[in-house]
């Protein structure tokens, strides 16, 4: 497998143009004034259909071999995207309270005052979210995972200890299936 993914292409368009006038003197309601005139000639048209023909630069190959084990192939991907995301911590989507503990659920949180704002446990739902998505995918990765409920010298299999961490892993999958489209900054 190869990937290469470029940035995302900057947007310019009569907005971020106006915007630069105001490195020139230009007062914030005539910007605005020039921008609203801006938006309705061909010169937002224009910069739209540049923008629209520039394109990210993506090229991804999969081999053969990629997907003999794919679940553990798109994890070497996912696994770090996500730590990524949790120690960028770039924002925080809704998440249902029946997604986490009784202690990070809404109605553990302190009263908020306007219907409006957030409680203060929102973004640590999220936060335990990503961490469960993490656990999950890391379990494909760590190639001893099984020998956490496996004792070799006694071969003994812990049946239990198996279900809580299978159903751990499994539930962070369902997890990510269920925000994926939050995976966002």
């Amino acid at each position: 497998m190869k990937v290469n993914i470029g940035p995302y292409k900057n947007f310019w368009g009569h907005r971020q143009i106006v915007d630069l006038l105001k490195y020139v003197g230009v007062s914030a309601q005539k910007c605005d004034d020039i921008g609203d005139w801006l938006a309705e000639t061909w010169v937002n048209k224009f910069l739209n259909q540049i923008y629209s023909k520039r394109k990210r630069k993506i090229k991804i190959r999969i081999d053969d071999y990629d997907i003999w084990n794919a679940d553990h192939t798109m994890a070497l991907i996912i696994h770090p995207i996500l730590v990524k995301i949790r120690d960028s911590k770039p924002g925080s989507p809704f998440v249902d309270d029946e997604d986490v503990p009784e202690n990070l659920r809404s109605t553990a949180a302190k009263p908020i005052e306007n219907e409006s704002d957030f409680d203060d446990l929102y973004h640590r739902r999220w936060e335990w979210v990503v961490d469960e998505m993490i656990y999950a995918f890391s379990t494909v990765l760590d190639e001893d995972f099984c020998d956490q409920y496996y004792d070799h010298e006694t071969n003994f299999f812990n049946k239990e200890k198996y279900e809580e961490l299978n159903n751990r892993a499994n539930n962070g999958f369902r997890l990510f299936g269920k925000y994926y489209g939050g995976l966002w900054t």
